[in-house]
């Protein structure tokens, strides 16, 4: 078999061995069998052919895949018509290795040829590492081509000149990224993205890295085509040939420019949270129940606020800051919103390292990703513990302020201040002391209650203590460190024994120039008080100043109200409250009480004939002799003018023993009194009265005291008893009195009222009030018959107030269209002896409205004999503006004196006067000569009991004012009399 070689180079052949047999693709010549004949170097190395396989089948060596049915028909055709056929086809071989080759197939014929044999030469240029490289560039270039990221390729010079290397290639996302089209930027350097921002250190690096062809990773800020800003990570590395020769720069850019705006954000946020006021924890998001989420960062407010460091507390759950009292119903809603995943917002009691609580506003949010799955909870707490005290105090202060308008004992109105103080320092004394006179007092204290209301205040610190000095001084006294007294003391070992090393005291002030007390805090570490703590302090100091201020205030007028100016002694206030209380424990005890009702003989007379001051000195000399003389537990009270009231608890009373106490009292007088330097014997009279014999109410035992006074007069006795046998009353007019007791209370009485009218034009300008009773049984009772049974039983007093509010209130509702009308009441001596009937006149006036001058009060010349005070009241009552009318002039024996004397707006003539005028005579010429008389003093004259025209002539002739009378018109019914005045104004008029 012949080699390759010497085939190739056997002579006379016209085929092209020569050129074929050095080329560098593979070349095989097959027989018409298909037989190997002929091959060169290149397919021996390519198919690993060696001379023995001369002769053998090519197709067992080599199996030809074409790549498609097209170029296997064109294949096929060309070798049937031995033409030219050239293409890609894959070819695999006997040891496994495929390859894609570039074939052609060749054909020589032996007749045209001078060849011995037809041979087809296939000519075969492996191409299957050029293959994979082109499939790689192709994917390389889709890779470029559909990248994120911009991709440019440079050139790889000049690097130094102006315009730098050019661009070669820009892939899509470059494009999009800088807004430039591919046509734009091909040829350009990439230094047409730089800016006036762009970084110079930047470009320097960069510059610096191409020269010595060095790969560079950097962030630089670049430009679009329309001027907007952006920034890019870029990475710029250099690319070689096979031969290791730099060729090109390859850029990768990828725009990070909003993830510069987040990183700036965050940087900011980081520093907002890091260098926040209010304290941030960021915790896990899990395990929301037990034992909780875990803490993964605190900023530095949160370790300023708790005193916990990042590392004790970072790993830890939130809920280390709760304690004791942290509310549970608060911790319930938070574990509550935690498991439902939806923010928290409340406030609650924390606690910081060392203790001390804390109130705090907590704020949870819960944080997800961008998937939606919460990962954290980021709380922020907000210090609100002055928020929270200053709410506190000002609903302490509330509470505080109702105990004082509830009148509960100062004691317990300090103590709760010392409570409020006790909040602020839970670990300190607390004390309100309070000055009365030159003594101080501890009316309030914490912590140390039974050791300070033993020693007092100056127990707590130095002998000048700092009460007493913030007192005296009315400021401030702050000790931060009381230090040790050089000697031992009781002070220095109670300061020993309850720890105390400070003291603070902010004193109580009314004024500037005063100060009822002073608040002190005793504490056990050496300090001064923190502004807010001191502002807390003074805030405290103001209310309790007001307290003390308020409740001294309130005894004043509990002392004005309830005790007489003059004397000193309770006065009819206080000894009708104290006579109810005494009455109704000792109804409950089985005990009794003795009442006594006295006043002193010739009183007027030495007011009159030495002066009213010397009758105040009686008065009060008086009242220190009874008081002097009686048991601690007994009850001495002036009632007014020179009436004096008594209350004697008895357990056991006997006619003796009360006799007994009757002449005590009463030997009191045995002795004179000094009045200026003058001695004066005075008298007095005592009327006794026992509870469960001679009454169960007091209202019953002050009337029979009143009683037994006015028999002992009667009889000329010092003092008596009550004794109902001794009244000279029949037994019907006993069953009389008893009915009458009832007969407010069942709604028996009436008030009649009787028009008085003017005697110029003829109208009614006044009406009088008259009281009548509705017997059940015996109807219509005479008031000559039930007045007098009143003022003896004393129920005149019940009964005359009930009338003068009724006319008040009645004539107010005439007011609204008869608003000239008064209206007259007549008072009785008894009425007029208690000193409460100013006051009774003056709240039916203001309780109904009414101008005082509508009102005519009417007495009698009895009252101005036998009531000792009956002037001053009624100057009282002209001080009001209320007109006061003297009835029946003409019936006693001192009429014109007291004409003169007291202060009177209106007389009434007697109607005894009235008898006679037709015929003339004497009467006549005193009713002329009284009505001239009392124009000349400026009263008001009325004639009563008119029943004739001839006596309304002739009072009218001569001068009279009004008339009232018979004639004229009877009492009737307040309806009656409002039908009346309704004709009479043409309007309609209401009745009460």
């Amino acid at each position: 078999m012949k080699s390759a070689d010497s085939f190739l180079d056997e002579p006379g052949q016209e085929l092209p061995w020569n050129s074929l047999r050095h080329s560098s693709d593979a070349v095989i010549a097959l027989d018409q069998h298909e037989n190997i004949q002929h091959f060169n170097a290149a397919a021996a190395d390519l198919y690993g052919l060696s001379p023995d396989r001369v002769g053998l089948p090519f197709a067992d060596l080599v199996r030809t895949q074409f790549l498609s049915a097209a170029d296997q028909a064109a294949a096929a055709n060309a070798h049937t018509g031995r033409q030219i056929w050239s293409g890609e086809v894959r070819q695999h071989l006997s040891s496994g290795a495929a390859l894609l080759v570039q074939l052609t197939s060749l054909f020589y014929p032996a007749s045209e040829s001078g060849l011995r044999e037809e041979y087809c030469v296939k000519i075969v240029r492996d191409i299957t590492q050029r293959s994979i490289e082109e499939d790689r560039l192709r994917l390389l270039e889709g890779v470029a081509l559909h990248a994120n990221d911009a991709i440019l390729i440079t050139e790889g010079r000049p690097i130094h000149a102006p315009s730098g290397p050019r661009i070669i290639y820009a892939n899509e996302a470059f494009t999009r990224m800088t807004g430039y089209k591919e046509g734009e930027i091909i040829g350009q350097t990439p230094r047409i993205l730089q800016g006036p921002d762009t970084s110079r250190a930047a470009l320097d690096l960069i510059r610096e890295a191409l020269e010595h062809w060095r790969p560079i990773q950097i962030e630089l800020l670049n430009y679009t085509k329309d001027g907007t800003p952006f920034w890019v990570e870029l990475s710029i590395a250099p690319h070689g040939d096979r031969q290791g020769w730099y060729t090109h720069w390859i850029s990768i850019q990828r725009d990070i420019t909003e993830r510069k705006i987040v990183d700036e954000r965050l940087r900011l946020l980081e520093t907002v949270v890091v260098h926040a006021n209010d304290a941030i924890v960021i915790s896990e998001a899990e395990p929301v129940d037990d034992p909780g989420p875990r803490v993964v960062y605190v900023n530095q407010a949160f370790t300023h606020m708790t005193g916990y460091t990042f590392a004790e507390v970072v790993g830890k759950n939130p809920r280390l800051l709760q304690g004791p009292d942290t509310d549970p119903a608060v911790k319930a809603r938070i574990r509550s919103a935690l498991k439902a995943w939806t923010p928290v917002s409340e406030t609650l009691l924390n606690y910081r390292k060392d203790g001390r609580p804390f109130w705090v506003h907590l704020s949870i949010t819960p944080v997800a990703d961008e998937t939606g799955w919460y990962t954290h909870w980021i709380s922020i707490q907000r210090d609100v513990t002055e928020q929270h005290l200053q709410l506190e105090l000002e609903c302490d202060q509330r509470a505080i302020m109702e105990l004082a308008t509830r009148n509960r004992p100062l004691a317990d109105v300090l103590n709760a201040v010392c409570g409020l103080l006790s909040k602020r320092f839970p670990d300190s004394i607390t004390v309100v002391a309070v000055q009365e006179g030159d003594q101080l007092h501890i009316q309030g204290v914490n912590n140390a209650s039974r050791a300070l209301q033993a020693c007092g205040p100056r127990v707590l610190d130095q002998k000048d203590s700092t009460l007493e000095r913030s007192i005296q001084q009315r400021r401030c006294v702050i000790l931060e460190d009381i230090g040790q007294e050089p000697h031992r003391t009781r002070a220095q070992e109670f300061r020993r024994e309850h720890g105390l090393r400070s003291a603070w005291a902010v004193p109580l002030l009314t004024s500037p120039d005063e100060a009822v007390g002073a608040l002190g805090i005793y504490g056990r570490t050496a300090c001064e008080p923190q502004p807010a703590e001191l502002q807390f302090l003074q805030d405290v100091a103001r209310l309790t100043a007001i307290v003390v201020e308020r409740y001294r205030s309130q005894d004043n007028l509990q002392r004005l109200a309830l005790y007489d100016n003059l004397t000193g002694l309770p006065n009819r206030v206080l000894y009708k409250e104290l006579l109810d209380q005494m009455v109704s424990r000792a109804n409950r005890d089985g005990d009794c009480v003795m009442v006594g009702l006295m006043d002193l003989d010739r009183f007027k007379t030495i007011n009159d004939s030495l002066g009213h001051s010397a009758g105040d000195l009686l008065l009060t000399q008086v009242a220190a002799r009874l008081k002097e003389n009686t048991r601690a537990e007994d009850v001495v009270a002036r009632m007014g003018g020179d009436e004096f009231t008594l209350l004697f608890p008895m357990k056991s009373p006997t006619p003796q023993n009360m006799t007994a106490t009757a002449q005590r009292l009463m030997t009191l007088f045995d002795r004179p009194f000094e009045l200026n330097g003058q001695e004066v014997f005075i008298d007095a009279s005592l009327g006794l009265a026992l509870s469960r014999e001679d009454g169960n109410s007091a209202e019953e035992l002050m009337v029979r005291a009143d009683m037994a006074m006015y028999q002992a007069k009667r009889e000329g006795v010092r003092f008596a008893r009550f004794d109902r046998t001794t009244r000279s009353l029949s037994p019907q007019q006993l069953t009389l009195e008893a009915d009458l007791h009832y007969a407010l209370q069942r709604q028996e009485l009436e008030v009649f009222y009787q028009p008085i009218y003017d005697a110029g034009n003829h109208r009614v300008s006044s009406v009088e009030a008259l009281l009548r009773w509705n017997h059940p049984r015996l109807g219509r009772v005479s008031p000559a018959e039930f007045i007098p049974l009143a003022e003896s039983s004393g129920l005149i007093l019940t009964i005359g107030s009930w009338v003068i509010q009724q006319a008040c209130r009645q004539l107010s509702l005439w007011h609204e269209h008869t608003p000239g009308l008064s209206v007259s009441v007549n008072l009785s001596a008894r009425q007029f002896r208690h000193r409460d009937l100013v006051g009774v006149v003056r709240q039916s006036l203001e309780a109904n409205g009414l101008p005082p001058d509508c009102l005519v009060l009417e007495i009698t010349e009895g009252i101005l004999v036998d009531v000792p005070d009956a002037e001053q009241v009624l100057h009282e009552f002209r001080q009001l503006g209320i007109n006061i009318s003297l009835d029946d002039f003409g019936t006693g024996y001192s009429s014109l004196s007291y004409l003169r004397r007291f202060p009177l707006t209106h007389l009434k003539i007697d109607k005894s006067f009235l008898e006679g005028l037709e015929e003339g005579g004497t009467n006549a010429s005193i009713v002329r000569s009284v009505v001239t008389l009392a124009h000349s003093l400026g009263l008001h004259v009325t004639a009563e009991g008119i029943e004739t025209q001839a006596q309304a002539d002739y009072v009218h002739a001569v001068g009279c004012n009004n008339l009232q009378g018979y004639l004229l018109a009877r009492p009737m019914p307040a309806q009656q009399c409002s039908e009346l005045l309704r004709a009479a104004s043409g309007v309609m008029v209401r009745v009460g």
